[in-house]
């Protein structure tokens, strides 16, 4: 078994796709369970990996969360919110425990995980818009949700948005954009035009289904792969301008509509809300107003286990400052701090790093940006793809390819070899 442990990670990736369905029929999350078999199966190996300071760093402050949020009688509050970093560097010493040689193979595994993922969301759009409650009587139980595609605005015509295996309206635009970011051919050189399809069926999978939060996503990636992908800026520049065109068309179409605020207006008529605009103002502004007035203590530390989020806001939209609310400034500072210190770390060295060190850390950090709004990132099936990134990003970020030319993608250590198994 040992010779297949550095393949687990994407094997548990792949089962986990169907763990939201598997969760429906036996009533119970797994999440936790999945958590404790990931770290317990490495038991069985006989040699751990030698880990750089800084990883071992993340994982003691980590544990140091987990440990306080238990303490303050919070349960593991700490460790469900930093569930797709907890899998990232499960998985990453799993990576570790056999060094392939090759950006193809991991590549590989990857691209098979994102095509389930798409090819199902494809028959679910076809069952949902020959009959969008034959889905809903069978997995409502589950969390799928009806719903119209906000397309149908622009178009005129009825459209049903979908809810993809992770079962939940927003994943589904999520997995869409992941997908469009993974099959992106950054380097022509060195891409494989069988997944050029795949990166079309996800732009249009996108499209169909798109939410905002998926448009800032896609935006944000355009930015960043700009930024980091010299070589793929004119490809880029051709997938933009109508990209950014239609998410400008279909924003002033939403935002300008009449809003659905008759919560808001009940629990503060003096306010006018005249189009979703204001709606969507509102309700994000709103949690950042009472997150300002929280004793300090609850905005460093979070909330205490005897309080709720409720005594002090109504507004669930902003879903980052539910997570500040929650576990308080330094848990997320020091999340957003990692995030942030790769993206500066990889910009500036740039050219010394391979193509899957980069792509990986814009894809984690579009997921990470998700949870802006809600954050269905940190659920069973999400977090583990989040997860992979994050280790994949980890991996590749130790590594430099011989030559710098990327010939062959034959790796070399930056500072000191470690010895195949």
């Amino acid at each position: 078994m040992k010779k297949y442990f550095h393949k687990l990670p994407f094997y548990i990736t792949m089962a986990c796709i169907f763990v939201p369905i598997i969760q429906m029929i036996l009533g119970y999350n797994l999440n936790r369970h999945i958590l404790v078999l990931s770290s317990c199966l490495f038991l069985f190996s006989l040699k751990i990996p030698k880990l750089r300071t800084e990883t071992l760093f993340i994982i003691i402050s980590i544990f140091g969360f987990i440990l306080y949020g238990i303490l303050k009688n919070r349960g593991f509050a700490y460790s469900a919110n930093s569930a797709p970093l907890i899998f990232g560097l499960i998985f990453f010493i799993y990576f570790k425990s056999r060094i392939i040689p090759s950006e193809i193979f991991y590549a590989g595994f990857v691209s098979r995980i994102y095509k389930i993922l798409l090819l199902f969301m494809v028959v679910e759009f076809v069952i949902a818009n020959y009959d969008p409650w034959i889905l809903d009587n069978v997995f409502h139980a589950g969390g799928y949700i009806v719903f119209g595609s906000k397309l149908s605005i622009f178009i005129g015509f009825p459209l049903w948005g979908n809810n993809s295996l992770y079962l939940g309206p927003q994943i589904y635009s999520m997995v869409a954009v992941s997908g469009i970011m993974w099959f992106f051919p950054y380097n022509r050189s060195k891409y494989n035009y069988n997944n050029i399809k795949w990166f079309y069926l996800s732009l249009l999978l996108f499209i169909l289904g798109f939410s905002f939060t998926s448009i800032v996503m896609f935006l944000t990636w355009l930015l960043l792969t700009f930024l980091y992908f010299l070589e793929a800026r004119k490809r880029l520049l051709n997938l933009s301008f109508p990209m950014i065109l239609f998410s400008l068309i279909i924003s002033i179409i939403f935002f300008s509509a009449n809003p659905q605020a008759e919560i808001i207006q009940a629990m503060r008529p003096e306010l006018v809300i005249k189009s979703r605009f204001d709606q969507y103002i509102f309700v994000f502004t709103e949690i950042i107003i009472a997150f300002m007035k929280l004793p300090l203590n609850y905005q460093f530390f979070g909330i205490p286990s005897v309080g709720s989020i409720t005594d002090y806001t109504w507004s669930f939209e902003f879903g980052y400052f539910i997570r500040l609310m929650k576990l308080g400034l330094l848990f997320n500072l020091f999340i957003i701090g990692l995030n942030v210190l790769a993206l500066i770390n990889v910009f500036i060295h740039k050219n010394k790093h391979t193509q899957m060190t980069k792509v990986n850390l814009i894809i984690l950090t579009m997921w990470h940006l998700s949870m802006i709004h809600y954050m269905p990132a940190a659920k069973t099936g999400p977090a583990q793809l989040f997860g992979l990134h994050i280790a994949l990003f980890l991996f590749f970020s130790h590594f430099t390819i011989k030559n710098n030319s990327l010939n062959r993608s034959f790796f070399r250590l930056k500072n000191k070899i470690i010895p195949q198994v």
